[in-house]
């Protein structure tokens, strides 16, 4: 069972084991009206409505007794007494009783966590005793050879895996070593086949088929290596685009072994993560930032084309002064005529 199983199932446990509580606490609680009821009888010998009458009767006759409240808020102490746990013997309940709350609630606490944790180890504990089942039949001759059943167990995956996945020509060396550890030689086994095996055309065609396989396989793996060298250059690229891909790896490895592209799994995991919202919150600032540039680029061109047309008006001239004679008249207007020169 991989860790993301065991993840998930541990999950599912949690989630399911609240829910068999109630009846737990249902079977093992009491009846606190029943209780109260009984407690009232037993201290007053009549219905708990008469009370009042009795406690009027005590305040005057025997003013001493004016503890009797006190006696009814013991009896409310009673009534929140916790069930023991079920897993306790019933002669143990009364020790249960005695402990105080705190107590009691730690206990409940460590009774829980202890059924999760059976839940949860449970169906490692089942694989276990179907491999050890599944192993008894040879149990002899692994003890025989000296060698455990988890050692056995390992050395026989490994064999399979390389069997499986190596080149040609290592496959044909493993198979040659396996066959020589169980005393098997490549010696044909009767005269016809070695005669056979010493035709020349058979012997050609032997290595001619041993040839093509050869070439097969140094092609297959060359284009193996290509196909990683792709994918692993594609990958550091886009990781380099992408701020948070090494934070979400996890994620997305496990999106793209669903059938979900670099793209959309990243995306996918980068919306999921507390990420996210970082970045909406930095977009935003981003964009009041650029705002508030350019607000004040537009307030900037405003204040300097109310300068220019300022700027622009025809300041030079005076105003017209009210003239005198004209003498007075002419002698401005040769002054005018002067400045400009």
């Amino acid at each position: 069972m991989s860790t993301a199983e065991a993840e998930v199932a541990e999950a599912i446990t949690e989630t399911e084991q609240p829910a068999e509580q109630p009846e737990v606490e249902e079977q093992g609680g009491i009846d606190i009206q029943s209780a109260s009821d009984s407690i009232a009888k037993d201290l007053f010998g009549a219905e708990p409505e008469k009370t009042e009458e009795v406690e009027e009767i005590e305040e005057v006759d025997e003013p001493e007794k004016s503890e009797e409240p006190e006696k009814v808020e013991e009896t409310e102490e009673v009534k929140e007494v916790k069930a023991a746990p079920q897993s306790w013997k019933k002669e143990m309940r009364e020790s249960w009783e005695k402990l105080e709350p705190e107590v009691q609630d730690y206990i409940e606490l460590r009774e829980e966590q202890m059924r999760e944790g059976v839940e949860v180890r449970k169906e490692d504990a089942d694989l276990g005793m179907k491999l050890r089942d599944a192993l008894a039949p040879y149990e002899t001759i692994l003890k025989k050879q000296n060698i455990d059943p988890v050692t056995a167990s390992q050395r026989m995956m490994s064999a399979h895996m390389r069997l499986a996945t190596a080149p040609l020509e290592e496959r044909k060396q493993l198979f040659a070593q396996l066959a020589k550890s169980y005393g098997i030689t490549d010696e044909p086994v009767d005269e016809e086949t070695q005669n056979l095996m010493k035709n020349p055309f058979v012997q050609n065609l032997i290595n001619k088929v041993n040839r093509l396989e050869q070439n097969v396989s140094a092609s297959q793996y060359e284009s193996q290596q290509e196909r990683e060298t792709r994918i692993n250059e594609e990958v550091k690229v886009f990781a380099s685009e992408h701020p948070y891909f090494d934070d979400l790896s996890d994620d997305i490895a496990k999106l793209i072994r669903a059938d979900y592209s670099l793209e959309d799994a990243y995306n996918m995991a980068f919306k999921n993560s507390q990420y996210f919202e970082k970045n909406l919150e930095k977009e935003r600032e981003k964009e009041l930032a650029e705002k508030e540039k350019a607000k004040k680029q537009e307030a900037e061109k405003a204040k300097k084309a109310k300068s220019v047309n300022v700027r622009g008006r025809d300041t030079k001239k005076a105003p017209t002064a009210p003239k005198g004679t004209m003498e007075d008249t002419m002698r401005e207007v040769m002054r005018e005529i002067k400045n400009r020169n």
